[in-house]
């Protein structure tokens, strides 16, 4: 089968399913209505809380530092801690059940450090009178009303929108974009080889050299720098360690260089979407099929990796718990 180069569009997080198993990729997006099976959910739902906790602590510590209000960081983070039992109880999630308080305590370290790289960021974001600080919180990126997503090239779309994009102050006189998002996994996650966040550092550059976003650089005086983007990772899962903030300059010949790869990506991922069953999927089994993967009940080479490696009892207790 062969694929005319006239544009695809896939989301960062299809892209890392993709990446991780072309099999999964392909089942999630070919629903034959036999449903999912059971994952965990807490590790998500409470990172996913945590995450909705920063963003507001993010914005309420933007108002209180232009309001001349910045409360102290103790403060600070009894606020974000605040927010992180309100966010939980919008998930319904109990902090005092096991499960919960387990996932919350190896979090506790990372939380306590994050007030203070918030507080060191603040005075380094550019500002201007009439919009306040030069920096977002989750705003979907685009590059106009002619393009609402990331353009990787001509046609080939992805959407996506950063934890925090902002144009830091690097002197007097010198700016550059600064991608950073908030993670919440088990391994630290390094900005340079995600490619979410390496999405977000191509629209960032190509907005940089060419402004069309309406409520970022366009119609702006401010002179940002051409050559590089800076991306940040903040691990909470690592708090006190060397992984806790991990960052990386990206040239601009390094970023065109990976926004190349992304494209072909796209053409693979379409080229197996496009498939009209699962026989021809190469599947990536590992130890994450048996309690991990939601469609192991459609993945045959899933299904015997689990009987291999974990026994026939062990994958009909699995598959039994189909809804």
């Amino acid at each position: 089968m062969t694929l005319s180069r006239t544009g695809n569009k896939y989301s960062p997080s299809a892209m890392g399913t993709y990446s991780d198993c072309a099999a999964r990729f392909w089942h999630e997006r070919h629903d034959d209505g036999t449903g999912e099976l059971p994952t965990d959910p807490v590790p998500a739902a409470v990172g996913s809380a945590v995450h909705d906790a920063l963003m507001n602590a993010h914005r309420q510590l933007e108002g209180l530092w232009l309001a001349a209000s910045m409360p102290s960081e103790a403060d600070a983070e009894k606020l974000l801690r605040m927010e992180i039992l309100k966010a939980l109880r919008v998930k319904q999630l109990d902090p005092s059940e096991p499960m919960v308080a387990s996932r919350l305590k190896k979090l506790d370290a990372g939380i306590s450090l994050v007030v203070p790289e918030m507080f060191a960021d603040l005075p380094r974001w550019a500002v201007e009178p009439e919009t306040g600080l030069l920096v977002w919180s989750e705003a979907w990126l685009d590059h106009g009303p002619g393009v609402r997503a990331v353009e990787l090239a001509p046609g080939y779309l992805a959407t996506t929108r950063p934890d925090i994009i902002g144009i830091r102050r690097l002197n007097a006189d010198h700016y550059r974009v600064v991608v950073k998002d908030y993670k919440a996994r088990r391994e630290p996650v390094n900005p340079a080889f995600d490619d979410g966040i390496i999405v977000r550092a191509i629209w960032a550059l190509s907005e940089v050299r060419n402004p069309r976003c309406e409520w970022f650089l366009a119609g702006r005086g401010i002179i940002v720098d051409e050559t590089t983007i800076d991306v940040e990772t903040v691990n909470l899962m690592h708090g006190g360690t060397t992984d806790f903030v991990i960052r990386h300059t990206f040239s601009g010949a390094s970023i065109d260089a990976r926004s190349d790869r992304l494209v072909g990506l796209m053409d693979e991922m379409a080229l197996v979407d496009d498939l009209p069953d699962s026989s021809q999927v190469l599947a990536t089994p590992s130890a994450l099929c048996k309690e991990w993967c939601p469609v192991l009940h459609r993945c045959a080479t899933g299904r015997m990796h689990v009987r291999k490696y974990a026994g026939e009892e062990a994958l009909e207790v699995r598959l039994a718990e189909l809804p």
